[in-house]
């Protein structure tokens, strides 16, 4: 008796187990087809490519089980700079390997854009359509403009573009918009550093600035700007040695 019962509470407990990893197999199945779908957009400021991927994970603890899918494309404003070498793009058909997250969505959960979004706003659509024909229009102020939106695409700095542009928009004289520009830059980088400086963040802000300097090396305010920030910890400027 006692080795039947036994063998029913054997029995009872295999049961018991079947059922509860079909149970958690089942909920974990309906979990991911449900929110486990993860989608997005990126794009790339080496030559303004725009791409879309998507890839199933499982939900919470994001543990990815399909390969992730991407495909690119590229809009009549983007291929138009390129042609007319207003931007920089990888040469020799290389891919652009710098991508910065526009949107993500996973499952029904979409996460709020990302700034890289205030740039693709104003390459696509109507608002693409009418910088393409300000572009072809404005030939010199475009070789102003451009460059210095891809320099700020790369460095991140996509907040300050909506002002960038509104100097374009109003500007008709390119010797104009260049000191506008100019003007606009090291106001607005020296103010982002010194927030910077103050929020503890000293070693970025000068990464800032020195980055700022390059494209403007006469600039006195600059200069004083990285000449008053507190000096970078000893083993910082011993790596910083060659």
């Amino acid at each position: 008796m006692a080795a039947k019962s036994t063998r029913r509470k054997t029995r009872h407990q295999v049961l018991v187990g079947i059922i509860g990893t079909v149970c958690l197999v089942g909920s974990i199945g309906l979990a991911t087809l449900i929110q486990g779908n993860v989608h997005g957009r990126e794009f790339s400021p080496s030559n303004f490519q725009l791409r879309n991927f998507s890839f199933w994970e499982i939900p919470l603890v994001h543990l990815q089980v399909r390969p992730i899918r991407r495909s690119g494309s590229m809009n009549s404003l983007a291929s138009y700079l390129i042609a007319q070498k207003l931007i920089q793009s990888p040469q020799n058909g290389k891919l652009p390997g710098n991508w910065h997250l526009v949107k993500l969505s996973r499952g029904t959960l979409q996460r709020p854009p990302s700034d890289a979004e205030i740039l693709v706003q104003y390459l696509e659509g109507d608002l693409g359509t009418n910088w393409r024909d300000w572009t072809i229009s404005h030939p010199k102020e475009a070789a102003i403009l451009w460059p210095v939106v891809q320099n700020l695409a790369q460095r991140e700095l996509y907040v300050l573009l909506p002002e960038l542009f509104r100097l374009a928009k109003k500007s008709d004289d390119p010797a104009q918009l260049q000191a506008s520009i100019r003007t606009f830059l090291i106001r607005e980088n020296l103010q982002i550093a010194s927030d910077l400086n103050e929020s503890g963040r000293s070693g970025i802000a000068r990464e800032l600035l020195a980055e700022t300097l390059l494209e403007y090396p006469d600039s006195q305010p600059l200069q004083e700007a990285i000449a008053a920030l507190p000096p970078p910890p000893p083993a910082a400027a011993t790596n910083a040695q060659p």
